[in-house]
């Protein structure tokens, strides 16, 4: 497919550009020289993409994270950034219909700026409020979340029109220093993810109409690229860089790939996205990429800025390709059910490849340190390699020269156990 628009877009400055498939308008966000602009658009008959320029966002380094919510033809936009260490946040508000302007800076006497906006069944919640000191809405800060009045985008709390508009301080950052950096509809609930913890706002009817809040047993988040999902699951990667899933049950679990989460964080910026129809969510930092799916996390050479349907039949989105097309799989933690030292002595792999087939073990001494992979061995021509290593827990690594035509049904490991102290009675030895 071919876009047609206004202006030449920068395709390789990471993490741009992106799209977002929202149910009546589909948004792009794309680099024009140094700044960022809005585009509204869709896909003609002939699959060519029509973009309209709606709004210069400003300069891209000034921009951290953007957040989109609609109703109808109507959607509020948040643009957040932290230049020079000073936060600054842009708000808008797109005017339904076709009349100029199409967009415009946010009404502020009625509206805060905020870094986080979502639609909770017809009422706007907000959260990571800059309202510039007005005592409309109290003492709301960046820890804070508000909830606009039923049925109209309204937040002031000094109004008697306004009575179920609300806000909540979070419980998290001292002298009300956290940041909300995210929040998003999950099942019946709103999860407000922020950097010093992770909770749920519950609607409540009596005595007034509201939102009361419980904590979950999480840390919290660096930034709202690190959360994406639906109404149904969301994946996120907290302060300790350790990757979780929500599900509409509200259960937390956490998934950990941390080393590899820590190694994407610490590189560059992060962005998470998901894709509903084949409910995975792709992992990258423009540098290296990865994808989680109901089976577990796997890397990827497709370095995704943003990825979903539109109108829920194409799928569509921005990434960029690495050069790096190698195929690779390495094995959850094992002991071999015996917590002495072992060694594994050799490999075996039955695979079909269109290349060479090498394998490795990682190995650790210690549960709390992190992996050390041994030297590659290229397998012979009945599949096995020779690797001597002595450790007390492994993770089987398995590399091919490239993805195409890999085909894995299983790894075996020949281990012997050279140290049986904590061995009583009878033992059966495990193969991988």
């Amino acid at each position: 497919m071919s876009i047609t628009g206004t202006g030449v877009w920068d395709t390789v400055t990471w993490p741009w550009p992106q799209v977002k498939f929202l149910e009546y308008y589909t948004l792009g966000f794309a680099l024009i020289d140094s700044n960022l602009w809005l585009y509204e658009m869709y896909c003609n008959t002939s699959n060519v993409w029509i973009a309209t320029a709606v709004q210069d966002l400003g300069v891209y380094t000034n921009i951290d994270q953007i957040d989109v919510a609609e109703s109808g033809n109507f959607y509020l936009l948040t643009v957040f950034g932290r230049p020079g260490g000073t936060i600054t946040i842009d708000s808008y508000i797109r005017n339904p219909g076709t009349g100029t302007p199409l967009i415009t800076q946010l009404p502020a006497a009625y509206i805060p700026k905020s870094i986080t906006v979502c639609n909770y069944n017809g009422q706007f919640i907000i959260g990571g409020v800059l309202h510039g000191d007005s005592s409309k809405f109290g003492d709301a800060g960046l820890n804070t979340v508000m909830w606009s009045q039923i049925g109209r985008v309204e937040f002031r709390i000094d109004n008697d029109v306004t009575k179920t508009a609300g806000y909540m301080n979070m419980p998290w950052g001292e002298y009300k220093n956290g940041i909300v950096y995210k929040i998003k509809k999950l099942g019946n609930r709103v999860i407000v993810y922020g950097d010093g913890g992770v909770g749920f706002l519950n609607p409540i009817s009596s005595p007034v109409s509201g939102y009361g809040f419980e904590r979950a047993a999480s840390a919290g988040v660096r930034s709202g690229w690190h959360i994406d999902g639906n109404d149904t699951v969301h994946v996120f990667i907290d302060t300790n860089y350790d990757l979780w899933s929500v599900s509409e049950d509200y259960k937390f679990e956490k998934l950990g790939y941390r080393e590899f989460m820590k190694g994407l964080i610490t590189v560059a910026d992060t962005k998470v996205s998901y894709e509903p129809n084949s409910k995975r969510f792709y992992i990258s930092n423009g540098v290296e990429g990865y994808v989680l799916t109901q089976q577990g996390l796997y890397s990827t050479n497709q370095f995704v800025t943003s990825i979903g349907n539109y109108r829920g039949q194409t799928l569509c989105g921005f990434f960029l390709t690495g050069n790096d097309s190698k195929y690779r799989l390495v094995s959850d933690t094992t002991d071999f059910k015996i917590r002495g030292m072992k060694t594994i002595e050799m490999m075996e792999v039955g695979c079909d490849s269109d290349g060479d087939v090498s394998v490795a073990v990682d190995y650790r001494y210690n549960k709390n340190d992190a992996f050390t992979r041994s030297g590659w061995k290229v397998t012979n021509a009945r599949g096995g390699a020779a690797i001597i290593q002595t450790a007390p827990e492994f993770r089987l690594c398995l590399e091919s020269d490239t993805y195409a035509g890999m085909n894995v049904d299983y790894i075996n490991a020949s281990v012997k156990v050279v140290d049986k102290r904590m061995i009583r009675g009878l033992y059966t030895k495990d193969e991988g």
